[in-house]
């Protein structure tokens, strides 16, 4: 068997998007998995204001239809805002993948991830990218307060108060450790 490779620590925060654009974080999950699944989503600038935000509890699901069903409800709420220039954040580098590449029609995911590919077909300038988990807190505690909900959505308009310390450090730049393999 291959030797494992080496790893190094870096140190992983939420960075702010550059002046003029906006950033959405978006994260779902389900547990177990496969089971009762939630996802959250939050848009802010470059100053690290909310601009707006949602929760949603879904039925018996997982784990990547939830991750699907965050970057969907996120890219309508950045649509309806009318937002021009968008950077789109997501720790689950198996969705992104399959956003970029051709599905067969009757997979499970090709409705939902061709809803995502024409949202995101609307928008000025977009950039999709995948980021560790250490930079995605605030979309995973919305994601939590899923299992909360009592309707299947809400939309959110300011920030929840259980999510202040979180977005005070995104906002001071703490940073977390996280070993990486090294190439």
């Amino acid at each position: 068997s291959p030797l494992p490779l080496p790893k190094s620590q870096v140190l992983i925060g939420w960075t702010p998007p550059p002046r003029g654009w906006l950033k959405l974080n978006s994260d779902g999950s389900c547990s177990p998995n496969p089971g009762l699944g939630r996802c959250g989503t939050l848009i802010r600038d470059h100053l690290g204001t909310w601009i707006k935000g949602s929760i949603r509890k879904l039925s018996l699901t997982n784990n990547l239809i939830a991750e699907c069903w965050a970057i969907r409800d996120g890219l309508e709420i950045a649509r309806s805002l009318n937002i021009q220039c968008l950077i789109v954040e997501c720790d689950c580098e198996v969705v992104l993948n399959m956003l970029n590449t051709s599905i067969p029609e009757g997979h499970d995911l090709a409705p939902i991830l061709n809803d995502c590919r024409y949202l995101l077909s609307n928008f000025q300038q977009v950039q999709v990218k995948h980021i560790y988990r250490e930079a995605n807190r605030g979309a995973d505690a919305l994601a939590k307060l899923g299992e909360k909900l009592l309707c299947p959505f809400s939309l959110l308009d300011s920030c929840p108060l259980s999510l202040g310390s979180i977005l005070s450090d995104d906002l001071r730049g703490v940073c977390f450790p996280r070993y990486i393999a090294k190439l």
